[in-house]
């Protein structure tokens, strides 16, 4: 049974809506009573966090035979992918995209039987400051079918639009290794390293990437950038999809309902304290219940750590260090919060895009998609919206957060006043904050198995072949390290971890050097136009 508590602000004429959700922990009823012992079965895995990567990991042991226990440390399940229930209605932590190179999310969604909870999303509009109605829109931007749509976009002059383009190519076919030193080199590094760049071609490389990760082009790596373009360009079509309504209810809670049907175990509000080593390996954790502050020892067989780094980071002590040292490599991985708010309007906007909308030249780096084009459950406008660059505001009120953040939206929809405004959700995320792809970072990531014997790591941070900090990393993360469990216990068969298909690097390269007569001349053209147009202003 849930319980709610709802505490508001007044921010002009209307609220900004602060939710609290406490659960008593039970399913149809029936309450999880105390685990304390349960993890000396042999055939049991104890998994800490049930975010996304905990639950599929848990998911696909339990089609494996595997008994499984889920500690939870809040009410919500599906970590930094949940939604919080306000109501009749979930407020998700920020919208969600499902590009087709998720391969293993379209396996899991497939074997959930969860198609229709999607649709097909093909369009990227982007809005220009003062420009309101006209949007730009980019359609299907991985696919060579679309070039001259995008490249007539509007966004930027069509010799630019070249550049950027280009420049994408260029990176595609760039053999950049992993295990290189030379190779460690930031988005913006790599397009300063090229003749043909400009600041609006970098600016625009800057938006898409804040944007998609809250991590700058000057810190973002290259390396992460060009396997993200490969896979993109090896799935173009459609660009993306997403769901038809909330995550929790059309993606979260299905993949619940079946590892309840499998048998598995999932206890809320429960923290991990402590893990207590014996001879190399986990012996037992130390448990306490948020809510009553009651402390259980678990006993362990296999533990898989399925937490949050910055969580990782809070448990890291001399025993666990000096088994494997590799855990002090989590205070190196840095992280940085990315807001969301939703705002629910009090009318229907008409004639506006179903798709998302990016806020060109934002200082904040805002996106938004109205839901209510999409999701049946809504008659009204609700502006699900991210703050990618939100680390300036982070030491602020949530109130006076909003409040900058809520003016620089009217900057770009100038209707946008608060008489239409019914009620704001806002989610600053400072507790839940995003990975970043840094430069540099990928080698201190960690894999599935760690040097302690029954320990495990699961994580969208982890090291997959997906590289960049999305839910198909967390995904990817789980079923790598329910594979390496189920292998370690010889039972059941091999869980396949799926990888993007990447483009022939030789014929990006081809296509690399024979556009360069057209990269020169556009290059040209874009530099003449802009010294013609600064001798005459």
């Amino acid at each position: 049974m849930a319980y709610f508590e709802l505490s508001s602000k007044q921010f002009g004429s209307f609220k900004i809506i602060h939710l609290r959700m406490s659960i008593k922990i039970s399913y149809e009823g029936e309450q999880i009573k105390s685990a304390k012992k349960i993890g000396a079965d042999s055939n049991h895995v104890t998994i800490v966090g049930g975010g996304l990567a905990g639950l599929v990991a848990g998911l696909y042991l339990l089609r494996q035979g595997v008994q499984v226990t889920i500690y939870e440390l809040t009410e919500i399940l599906g970590g930094k992918a949940g939604a919080r229930q306000n109501g009749s209605v979930y407020d998700e932590h920020g919208y969600h995209i499902f590009p087709m190179w998720y391969r293993n999310i379209w396996e899991m969604v497939e074997m959930l039987g969860l198609e229709h909870n999607f649709r097909d999303s093909t369009n990227f509009f982007q809005l220009k400051k003062g420009e309101y109605p006209k949007l730009h829109r980019l359609t299907n931007l991985a696919s060579p079918a679309y070039i001259l749509d995008n490249l007539t976009s509007g966004i930027l002059p069509i010799d630019d639009m070249i550049l950027f383009f280009y420049a994408g190519l260029d990176l595609l076919s760039e053999p950049l290794d992993r295990k290189a030193f030379l190779d460690q080199l930031s988005v913006n590094g790599f397009l300063k390293s090229r003749f043909y760049t400009n600041e609006q071609v970098a600016r625009l490389f800057e938006s898409s990437i804040l944007g998609g990760s809250s991590a700058p082009s000057y810190q973002s790596s290259a390396m992460t950038y060009k396997n993200v373009l490969s896979y993109w360009f090896s799935h173009p079509l459609p660009m993306n999809k997403i769901l038809k309504g909330d995550l929790n209810t059309f993606f979260i809670q299905p993949i619940v309902d079946r590892i309840k049907d499998l048998g598995g175990q999932i206890i809320l509000q429960s923290e991990m304290i402590k893990i207590n080593m014996a001879d190399g390996k986990v012996r037992d954790i130390n448990v306490r219940k948020t809510v009553t502050g009651e402390e259980s020892t678990i006993d362990i067989d296999r533990l898989l750590l399925a937490m949050p780094v910055e969580r990782i980071q809070d448990i890291v002590d001399d025993n666990l260090f000096a088994v494997d040292e590799k855990f002090g490599n989590y205070h190196i991985l840095r992280t940085k919060p990315m807001a969301a708010f939703n705002v629910y309007l009090n009318f229907k906007m008409t004639d506006f895009p179903e798709d998302h909308v990016n806020l060109l030249g934002s200082k904040y780096s805002l996106s938004f998609i109205d839901v209510a084009q999409s999701w049946a459950s809504y008659d009204k406008s609700v502006l699900n919206v991210i703050a990618a660059n939100y680390l300036p505001l982070s030491s602020l009120s949530d109130e006076k957060a909003f409040e900058l953040l809520f003016a620089e939206m009217k900057e770009f929809l100038p209707f946008l006043n608060k008489e239409q405004v019914e009620k704001v959700v806002f989610m600053s995320h400072k507790k839940e904050p995003l990975v970043l792809n840094d430069v540099g970072s990928w080698k201190f990531r960690p894999q599935a198995r760690s040097k302690i014997k029954n320990l495990y790591i699961a994580g969208d941070y982890g090291r997959t072949a997906v590289d960049l900090i999305t839910m198909e990393g967390a995904v990817s993360s789980g079923k790598e390290a329910a594979e390496t469990i189920r292998s370690d216990m010889h039972v059941g068969n091999r869980i396949e971890v799926l990888s993007p298909d990447k483009p022939w690097s030789v014929l990006m390269r081809l296509a690399k050097y024979g556009l360069l007569p057209v990269i020169t001349f556009a290059y040209i053209s874009s530099r003449v136009r802009k010294e013609f147009k600064a001798a005459y202003v």
